[in-house]
């Protein structure tokens, strides 16, 4: 089967992951938004093309909700060119044997071989530079730094400190926040549990009805009185 190209001629993913994080966050927006962002999701990992919302109705709350997705797009956009990177030569006959776009493989090689150069240089807190975070403000961070430095988590792997930070992507950074205060707070092992996307929902509809709390998006407060 011949392998999926763009215009350009470069060989391109064929499927991606999508993440129940993703799948929250989007679920309960209106029909038009959620249309909207899964075609974004789908374009995004397949083709590399950025969004547009601008001609859409509430497009500064609805690139919010993407840029908490985008994070963990690019994570395996990542992985996928690494994969590829890293792979045998065009015309090699050990590149004739292999499944054709083998993404998965590629992705967990890619994560194998970050993980072992994170662990020649030392413990998880001195190794924060190697990891994708999905916000960068201050107090996100400050907030990582102190969920890292906990018993629970200053023994874990970089690969696992990474699946936490991707599962907090599918939040906005204000709610994310929160679960990892939650996490210090309760010396939980993880932030994301099954019932956090109810507990979203909760946190959704107060600051839906309180317009001046601080959403951590850049966003007009009164685009939360919406019927999101």
């Amino acid at each position: 089967m011949a392998s999926r190209e763009n215009t350009e001629g470069k060989a391109q993913r064929t499927y991606f992951r999508f993440y129940q994080s993703f799948y929250d966050a989007i679920k309960d927006l209106p029909d038009y938004a959620q249309l909207a962002i899964y075609r974004a999701i789908t374009a995004y990992s397949l083709d590399f093309q950025e969004p547009d919302f601008s001609q859409l109705e509430n497009a500064v709350f609805i690139q919010g909700i993407w840029a908490g997705l985008r994070p963990g797009l690019q994570k395996g956009i990542r992985a996928f060119e690494n994969g590829r990177n890293g792979g045998a030569p065009e015309g090699n006959q050990n590149a004739l044997k292999q499944p054709e776009n083998n993404q998965e493989t590629t992705e967990k090689q890619a994560y194998k071989e970050k993980e072992k150069r994170i662990k020649e240089k030392g413990n998880n807190m001195d190794n924060q530079e190697t990891l994708v975070f999905p916000f960068h403000s201050p107090k996100f961070l400050e907030t990582w730094k102190e969920l890292c430095s906990q018993p629970k988590w200053r023994k874990k792997t970089p690969s696992a400190l990474q699946y936490s930070l991707d599962k907090l992507a599918g939040f906005p950074e204000a709610f994310a926040v929160e679960l990892m205060e939650t996490a210090i707070a309760n010396d939980n092992q993880g932030v994301v549990y099954p019932s956090t996307p109810e507990a979203y929902k909760k946190w959704q509809k107060e600051h839906q009805a309180t317009p001046a709390v601080d959403m951590a998006l850049n966003t007009d407060p009164s685009l939360y009185n919406s019927t999101f």
